[in-house]
């Protein structure tokens, strides 16, 4: 068996979640939790450990969604590891606002679907249901 690929969610009563993570050798991990999903995705058995003895994981309000053995072929929906999911987002002017507002985006870089859809996979974001109407209408993001 090798690396483990685990999906966290976080309760419904928070809209936001950030938490940094400290995985050793003074390297600090920012865990964030947004969109309607609200999902993060790792592979890091290490910080895997960190978020499970986080007071919110024992809690519940921090949850194992899903989890996959690297030798098991992953669902096409599996995000990337360390990927935030906006899996709710369904129109361009929101994600190119979300971008903007709370990521620090310029809107000027943001013309058309592709360089939305771009800008947000150099942050490590996800909009799926615009990757699929991207995608539908022929290009590729």
């Amino acid at each position: 068996m090798g690396k483990i690929l685990k999906i966290y969610k976080v309760s419904d009563a928070y809209t936001h979640l950030c938490m940094p993570i400290q995985v050793g050798n003074g390297r600090e991990v920012s865990v964030e939790f947004k969109g309607t999903h609200k999902t993060y995705v790792t592979d890091d058995a290490k910080l895997q450990g960190q978020i499970e003895d986080t007071a919110l994981f024992k809690d519940g309000t921090i949850y194992l969604s899903e989890e996959f053995d690297d030798s098991e072929p992953l669902p096409e929906d599996v995000p990337p590891k360390d990927a935030a999911v906006y899996a709710a987002i369904s129109s361009f002017q929101e994600a190119k606002e979300i971008l903007a507002k709370d990521y620090g985006v310029p809107v000027k870089r943001m013309i058309n679907p592709r360089s939305i859809i771009k800008a947000a996979k150099e942050l490590n974001l996800l909009f799926p249901e615009l990757e699929r109407m991207l995608e539908s209408s022929g290009n590729k993001p």
